[in-house]
């Protein structure tokens, strides 16, 4: 029998978690961004890991500007893989704690989010249990009014 999806399972290969990365893992999650500038001449370019986070590779600067159309996004990570390692990897790292951080930040705001959604989930259930009980008791009120006119008008006209 042939295993149909074994050729699928080994051409997969399982993503690590930015906290597990070693220094060749940043060089290989560098993304280069090419972005326009003020000046219509000129592109603004800078180097990314996790997609967000940049790398102070420029100077300690994270982009600097290049002529229009004068590199592609490829030449320009050649050029950053190609500096010196006692420049980019202290850059590299920095960057990756800033994402470690970023990401850390992020997962204690969305469990605040949703701690705040069951509270709020919870506050309008109580504040619905309240808002029967007031119904009822109005209910229940004009239900007493409603027997005391009754008891005036059937006493009013036995006296009668």
């Amino acid at each position: 029998m042939i295993d149909l999806f074994a050729v699928q399972t080994q051409e997969m290969t399982e993503k690590k978690k930015p906290v597990f990365w070693t220094d060749q893992d940043l060089i290989d999650n560098m993304t280069p961004v090419i972005r326009d500038s003020k000046d219509p001449e000129k592109d603004l370019i800078s180097i990314r890991i996790g997609g967000t986070t940049p790398v102070k590779v420029f100077n300690n600067k994270g982009s600097r500007t290049i002529p229009k159309g004068s590199m592609t996004e490829l030449e320009i990570l050649e050029q950053v893989k190609g500096l010196d390692n006692d420049k980019l990897m202290p850059a590299l790292r920095s960057a990756h704690k800033g994402l470690l951080a970023s990401l850390h930040k992020s997962k204690i705001a969305k469990a605040t989010n949703i701690a705040k959604a069951k509270r709020l989930k919870q506050d309008e259930q109580n504040l619905f249990a309240i808002q029967k009980q007031e119904e009822q008791l109005r209910i229940e009120v004009n239900l007493a009014r409603l027997q005391r006119d009754q008891n005036k008008t059937n006493t009013l006209r036995a006296s009668k």
